[in-house]
């Protein structure tokens, strides 16, 4: 897909519109979208919050408000960047891809991994490039950790975990309270963080053979959506990989140590650029600091990727994956066992 201007012969950039105005949109996506990439340009927002929609375009110099249905259907946008509540990502998706447009969509796809694993596949089938903005996938040191797991430096991976908390009990009223909504956001902290840590389980480790998981609700105070989740899932060759996500500590973390018969790599930060990498041969530093805004190598992949084919950084088809146990999870912790992965 490649267009130039008729009077100054130069590539015309992809053109991209944003279906969404809050917090994700003003903090990271719509300046991601703007200076991620000299082949992106932002033309366009919608949001069914007009007034949100009209302040961000305002700060971020952008030129058109339009409705969300006029906005998927406008036909000089190239590209939709679709960041409003979860609840709605199927329906705007769909309705993208059915009018041949590209879509990175914000997580998850769909409130089901069904209707997420359904949706990856008609953009496969239409040609349309359709990608899930799990942007940890871009991180420098992430690349580094899996170079070293490819190339065996920790031998047979025996098991890794994730572990992430903060405090977060929302005021009513709060931009971000949808997240202790199940019927927006499906669930509280394994749905919302917790997915990008299963994600990134999925780009080390491939697909899990099943999951578990226990939740614990209540200990702050009332709501719908748990406090604490630990889901662990196993694959084929053992390998345990567990994700420990919380609302309740006062001093957050956000933690990753995997370990191998031959060595152990520990990342004290994940949103940090450094890792300790240790075998039988002593300690030696990974580095990789990740862009000031996350999201930025996300367009850049994802421009590339239209202009020149292959696979985005993260594919339909493995945010279903996502979705899908994300889903199941809440399953195992409601049925109390563990619980088989077929995709």
């Amino acid at each position: 897909m490649e267009e130039t201007d008729p009077m100054s012969g130069k590539k015309t950039p992809l053109r991209w519109g944003i279906i969404g105005a809050g917090d994700v949109v003003r903090k990271r996506g719509a300046e991601a979208v703007r200076d991620g990439s000299s082949d992106a340009e932002l033309t366009s927002i919608a949001s069914r919050r007009r007034m949100q929609a009209m302040a961000v375009a305002e700060e971020f110099d952008i030129p058109r408000v339009l409705d969300v249905e006029d906005l998927m259907d406008f036909p000089d946008i190239d590209v939709i960047y679709v960041a409003s509540p979860s609840s709605t990502h199927a329906e705007y998706v769909g309705r993208i891809l059915d009018l041949g447009k590209h879509v990175l969509c914000e997580k998850p796809m769909a409130m089901s991994g069904t209707q997420a694993a359904s949706l990856a596949g008609y953009a496969r089938e239409s040609g349309a490039i359709l990608a899930v903005a799990y942007y940890r996938r871009a991180y420098p040191l992430v690349h580094e950790i899996k170079k070293q797991l490819q190339a065996g430096t920790l031998g047979p991976i025996i098991s890794a975990k994730f572990l992430h908390g903060y405090r977060y009990e929302p005021q009513k009223g709060d931009s971000g309270s949808w997240r202790l909504n199940p019927e927006i956001g499906i669930g509280g902290p394994l749905a919302d963080v917790g997915s990008h840590r299963i994600d990134l389980s999925l780009f080390f480790f491939g697909d899990p053979q099943s999951v578990s998981c226990h939740m614990t609700r209540g200990r702050l105070k009332p709501r719908e959506v748990e406090d604490s989740a630990l889901a662990t899932m196993q694959y084929s060759d053992g390998t345990l990989v567990s994700v420990h996500v919380t609302h309740e500590p006062n001093l957050p973390f956000d933690t990753l140590e995997i370990v191998g018969q031959n060595g152990r790599i520990y990342v004290p930060d994940l949103e940090k650029g450094e890792a300790v990498l240790t075998t039988s041969s002593g300690e030696t530093k990974l580095h990789g600091d990740p862009a000031k805004n996350r999201l930025s190598p996300l367009i850049e992949d994802f421009c590339l990727k239209v202009r020149k084919g292959g696979e985005p950084l993260c594919t339909g088809e493995e945010g279903a994956k996502t979705t899908k146990i994300v889903e199941t999870a809440y399953r195992a912790a409601h049925e109390g066992h563990t619980i088989s992965l077929d995709f």
